[in-house]
């Protein structure tokens, strides 16, 4: 009987979460941003992509086979701009997702990485796509980056859906929602899913933000956010317990993409050394 009882009380709360993402696709998923997904995957592509993150490991893989990527589609994210490759290697697409570059807050990092951001992309002189989340679709800095005239931006729906696989999947494939993203390496990886390659490889995604994380003498969480154009300590503002709960939904995001691709018949390969990621199967790019 408690097993019956316990069925059930998942079943009530699943319904509800779904519920849930079926209203907040409705309020606050915008049609603008399903239609420029929609015209994305319609055009001529190749049958693969490579995501390219920011880890440590980027270093190597960019020094020694920068000439291969080139061939590739590519997709880059957040800051890669700011290393000297990002203008070599002319990638094909641009994520952004920090709600932080959008929203008008004013931090000495991240107002560095938008100054950053407006003064290298101008320099494009290839087309390029650049991701923006629709939700932000009006704010100044959004603004700034439609005006520069070779870059493309297209907007994508980042409401967060949950529930029921069979509506999840619907929502997902329309582009009304995706998987909670904690990381822009997730929205990378569903952005492609739906753009209908037959593979997609991650490179530069380790993860392992859990080897390089301590407590300082004023119970601060300390981060050493390692990337292949840089090092830099960040004092978080949270508690461990609420930043390990944020890892265990990134990790759980590229279960899910994993899931979601299978359903679309995508492969997904993770080609980063030391990757902490466990969702998809290991395979070299090159």
């Amino acid at each position: 009987m408690k097993d019956i009882f316990k069925s059930f009380y998942n079943w009530v709360i699943t319904l509800f979460k779904t519920c849930v993402s079926l209203l907040s696709a409705a309020l606050f998923s915008r049609l603008r941003a399903i239609r420029d997904i929609k015209r994305l995957s319609a055009a001529d592509k190749k049958s693969r992509v490579v995501i390219l993150g920011n880890g440590a490991s980027m270093k190597d893989m960019l020094a020694n086979h920068l000439d291969d990527l080139r061939k590739e589609d590519t997709l880059v994210v957040n800051s890669f701009c700011r290393s000297p490759y990002f203008l070599q290697l002319k990638p094909t697409f641009y994520v952004l997702l920090d709600p932080l570059f959008f929203n008008g807050a004013h931090f000495e990092r991240i107002d560095r990485q938008r100054e950053e951001l407006l003064s290298i992309l101008p320099q494009v002189d290839w087309h390029m796509t650049l991701f923006v989340p629709s939700l932000f679709c009006n704010s100044e800095f959004t603004k700034k980056l439609q005006a520069i005239p070779s870059i493309k931006v297209c907007f994508f729906n980042m409401t967060p859906v949950d529930g029921f696989a069979s509506v999840n999947n619907f929502l997902f494939k329309h582009n009304l929602g995706m998987p909670t993203a904690q990381n822009v390496t997730c929205a990378a990886v569903f952005l492609m899913t739906n753009m209908a390659y037959k593979e997609i490889y991650l490179i530069g995604a380790e993860h392992n933000w859990l080897d390089a994380f301590y407590i300082n003498d004023n119970n601060q969480l300390v981060m050493g956010d390692k990337h292949f154009y840089g090092t830099e300590e960040i004092v978080a503002d949270k508690t461990l317990s609420t930043w390990l709960g944020q890892l265990m939904r990134v990790f759980r995001c590229h279960e899910r993409l994993a899931e979601y691709a299978q359903l679309r018949n995508v492969h997904i390969f993770n080609a980063t050394p030391n990757s902490h990621i466990d969702a998809y199967e290991r395979k070299s790019l090159y």
